[in-house]
């Protein structure tokens, strides 16, 4: 296997993998880097093409070391586990998002369905948040100024259904954003 160094410190490394990193995989890495003395963590970049590797100070022979313990055979296995679950087109997004909406009009009580919807909301807040103490205006704030107002005049469905639209923009353009970089790569390779 070929891993490209991208950039490297006195106690960092940043890899880029040849291979992609969903969350088993990255399990199967942090085990390997637990076994490794000298490794103190690892830093799994959205991309899931990158890693950063934190070792002691003066051991990069150890991030060598690390490299060579992982098995390609484990990680195509490790892979499979979580392929049913990636979306490969905006239309499996949105069916998954649709599917997930009415489970939850159907199946969930009422007074369940608000504390979901409250816990929802604990997001957007979050983000309103980061952004006052910023000093600025982003759409962030305006996202939970819409679903609190919602909220408060005691229209739970319009919040619900805010909140339900800007997650499914947000994957929406996490996929987009994720097949350009992908097509980039390809153009450039070639």
């Amino acid at each position: 296997m070929k891993f490209v160094i991208k950039h490297q410190s006195n106690s960092r490394v940043r890899l880029e993998l040849p291979f992609t990193c969903p969350h088993p995989v990255q399990m199967y890495l942090e085990e390997l880097a637990c076994t490794v003395s000298g490794i103190e963590k690892l830093h799994f970049y959205k991309d899931l093409k990158h890693v950063g590797v934190y070792f002691t100070q003066g051991k990069v022979q150890q991030v060598q070391r690390f490299l060579s313990l992982i098995q390609m055979e484990n990680v195509i296995e490790k892979q499979k586990e979580v392929q049913w679950l990636v979306a490969s087109s905006p239309y499996d997004i949105i069916s998954m998002h649709l599917y997930r909406r009415m489970l939850s009009k159907a199946f969930l009580p009422t007074p369940i369905r608000m504390g979901w919807i409250l816990m929802k909301m604990v997001k957007f807040g979050k983000a309103a948040f980061q952004s006052i103490c910023e000093k600025k205006l982003s759409m962030s704030l305006l996202d939970f100024v819409a679903i609190s107002t919602s909220m408060a005049m005691g229209d739970h469905k319009t919040a619900d259904m805010i909140m339900f639209l800007l997650n499914l923009g947000d994957d929406l353009d996490d996929w987009s954003q994720k097949k350009s970089i992908e097509e980039l790569e390809k153009e450039l390779n070639k």
